[in-house]
């Protein structure tokens, strides 16, 4: 009989440290969830501004093409205006050679004048 309390006691005392380890492993597993869902709120707004990023990424590309075909676009208008400038520099220096050619006739008729108007 004493044997029996003895191990009644033991049990209880077992008893009661199981019953205290599940209650510290109820407590460990409701912080484990509550850390879970804090996370998950926070995976999930990173999700959200992951798409947004995504999201503006798909409009800078689109921009950037844009930007490239306008680029592309100012390029080929510039050289079409280079191409009109060298034509131009080149219908004005023709157009130098031959106001200096008729003013070479004009200062050479001039003086046929004169020497006409000598003689007579």
């Amino acid at each position: 009989m004493f044997i029996e309390k003895i191990n009644l006691v033991v049990s209880e005392k077992l008893l009661q440290q199981i019953a205290s380890e599940q209650q510290r492993q109820r407590e460990l597993l409701t912080q484990l969830i509550s850390i879970i869902k804090s996370t998950n709120v926070k995976v999930s707004y990173l999700d959200s501004k992951v798409s947004q990023l995504d999201s503006k990424m798909t409009q800078i590309d689109q921009k950037v093409s844009e930007l490239e075909n306008t680029v592309g676009e100012i390029l080929k208008l510039q050289k079409k205006q280079e191409n009109l400038l060298q034509q131009l520099s080149q219908g004005q220096e023709r157009q130098d050679k031959i106001l200096e050619t008729l003013a070479l006739r004009s200062l050479e008729q001039e003086t046929e004048i004169r020497e006409m108007k000598r003689i007579k």
